[in-house]
């Protein structure tokens, strides 16, 4: 991937943080950039997530070019109809021909050790390094390390060797949710959508300039109180 001009990645982060909640979000965005820019962060695949801590200064990167710079939340492991919908597109055109099958099937999930037993449920879907089955009212999500095969029926398996291996190269479309944090907003990126992530390291950097941002704050805030007799002024 080619590396974007920082100038721009500033523009587009500060737009995006003002929109969000003032100054004090863009002073942290651009200070997620600042890091960006001196190559002081970690570049990883969308398959890495899990590598991601809560609190971490992340850039998120789409397939679409769409940039987001913000605090990691989390994910949110919850299916969404946008995910069945692009996982039956992508199923319908895989060449490579996977035979997974389709979500909603009632799948079983047969594990490398025998005295472990296989998970039975409709299949909801693939995170990085796991497969999510529904099982009574909880998602049971089995490590593909675990897995020996899983079969949705005569024609519909998969080895749990070709399953891992097409998750790791991110073959197939990811189910959760990444959340990011910028203020007072919650960011939703689906992950079946992100190209690249880039993790600040250190944090100081953004700590810096969420400070930075914060009294520009103070100053914006006491300009207008010199300045205006009365009245309140509200934002979004």
């Amino acid at each position: 991937m080619s590396r974007r001009n920082p100038f721009v990645l500033i523009l587009a982060a500060a737009c995006v943080a003002l929109d969000a909640t003032g100054c004090a979000v863009i002073g942290f965005t651009l200070g997620v950039v600042e890091e960006r820019a001196s190559n002081n962060y970690d570049t990883l695949h969308v398959g890495q997530v899990g590598e991601l801590e809560e609190g971490d200064s992340v850039s998120v990167t789409c397939d679409s070019n769409a940039f987001v710079a913000g605090e990691y939340i989390g994910l949110d492991h919850k299916p969404t109809e946008e995910y069945r919908a692009t996982f039956a597109a992508w199923q319908m055109n895989d060449s490579a021909g996977l035979l997974l099958p389709s979500l909603g099937d009632t799948v079983v999930v047969q594990r490398t050790s025998p005295l472990r037993a296989n998970v039975v449920g409709p299949l909801l879907g693939f995170d990085p390094g796991v497969i999510c089955v529904r099982v009574g009212s909880d998602i049971d999500m089995v490590r593909v390390g675990d897995v020996r095969k899983v079969a949705g029926g005569p024609e519909r398996v998969i080895t749990g060797e070709s399953l891992r291996n097409s998750l790791a190269r991110g073959r197939i479309p990811f189910m959760s949710t990444l959340l990011v944090g910028i203020g007072a907003k919650t960011f939703r990126i689906a992950l079946y959508e992100v190209s690249e992530i880039q993790k600040s390291n250190p944090k100081g950097q953004s700590w810096k300039g969420l400070l930075i941002g914060a009294a520009a704050d103070i100053l914006i805030l006491a300009g207008l109180s010199s300045s205006m007799s009365g009245g309140f002024m509200g934002g979004k």
